[in-house]
């Protein structure tokens, strides 16, 4: 079984949008994840963590956490882990003075801090010995560094990746339906509010995982036997005929209207032209930022439910820095109808290459 999550680090640094999170999240079936492609030390790990909630063996984390450290992890890697390890750590009071030791040894420094961060949150009695090992000094940035009980609940509430990370270490029903719901949280929404990433990576990902994981599928089949006509219209909307059928029985499928097309419009955009030429990309780097200043103040004022603030945090770390070259055909002409929709396409060509 090969899970890819690649999780846009705005939920880790910025929290963007909704509930503080408006990152896109995508879970694929072609790799590891958050790691490289799925061979050698990527494969086996991705193999480990996705299995292990078949045969929890606690003996196997001290080997687990040294592939993890020698595996070509990116920081995509980081919340399914955080998820993963929460629901381990939670399974084994007993071995949390060894596997801190252990996680105090790895090289990773990005990796080592995140999973010291959330012992706190589950055993606040071992939060002096995390942060110990993770070198902060006691009284220093201890607020900062470590994770509440409450702050890790928001996260596993708020993050599909967390969630999917929690599922596969401890196979608890709760976190695919956490996903499901927030799937469906633009039905809570007010009218008017912006496209929501975070629901429609979750979409993705329930559709994509129960695919290669019966037991998901299951809790979705049984969920949505009894769900309301408003949740079933709203989730189904644009997913096909053959995935309903595979998801609805027949009874429940004659509720439903065709699957909608997912229409593009061309409105202006101040930004999208920078990668729609490919010979923009020479654009000096003066007349870069006033579009990416343009981009912001039009993101600012077509999202008015939306945090400034966060929207500026998002532009900050995705737009701005050394980023890599685009590939010509990885170039759209069609800029997206939805401004947060067209982040999303614009970010990841930005970051492809």
């Amino acid at each position: 079984m090969k899970i890819r999550t690649l999780i846009a680090v705005a939920v880790v640094v910025a929290g963007v949008g909704m509930s503080g999170a408006e990152a896109k999240s995508t879970l694929r079936t072609d790799g590891a994840a958050g790691w490289g492609p799925g061979h050698g030390e990527a494969a086996t790990v991705n193999e480990r963590i996705t299995a292990y909630r078949g045969n929890p063996d606690p003996s196997s984390i001290s080997g687990l956490l040294k592939l993890l450290d020698t595996a070509p992890l990116t920081e995509h890697a980081v919340m399914p882990l955080c998820g993963f390890f929460s629901e381990v750590f939670r399974s084994n009071p007993e071995r949390m003075p060894e596997w801190i030791d252990r996680i105090a040894a790895l090289e990773n420094i990005q990796l080592k801090r995140a999973l010291l961060a959330v012992v706190p949150a589950i055993y606040p009695e071992y939060g002096n010995l995390a942060e110990k090992a993770a070198g902060v000094e006691p009284g220093t940035e201890s607020g900062s560094f470590a994770l509440s009980g409450r702050q890790l609940q928001e996260i596993a509430d708020a993050n599909p990746d967390f969630a999917w990370g929690a599922y596969f270490a401890s196979g608890k029903r709760e976190y695919p339906l956490k996903v499901l719901q927030l799937a469906l949280s633009p039905l809570r929404e007010k009218a008017g509010k912006t496209f929501n990433l975070t629901a429609a990576a979750a979409h993705w990902s329930l559709l994509a995982v129960s695919r290669e994981q019966p037991e998901v599928e299951t809790i979705l089949k049984t969920y949505f036997r009894e769900a309301p006509e408003t949740e079933l219209r709203f989730f189904f909307r644009r997913v096909g005929e053959t995935e309903r059928r595979r998801l609805l029985d027949a009874e429940r499928i004659a509720l439903l209207p065709p699957p909608e097309e997912t229409v593009r419009a061309r409105p202006a955009n101040p930004f999208a032209g920078l990668y729609r030429n490919w010979e923009n990309r020479r654009t000096s780097s003066e007349e870069a930022e006033r579009r990416v200043a343009d981009y912001e103040k039009l993101l600012c004022e077509d999202s008015p439910q939306s945090d400034p603030a966060k929207i500026r945090s998002f532009i900050a770390y995705f737009y701005r820095g050394n980023l890599p070259e685009l590939k010509p055909e990885e170039v759209e002409t069609e800029p997206f109808d939805d401004r947060w929709a067209e982040a999303e396409r614009i970010t990841r060509l930005y970051r492809s290459g």
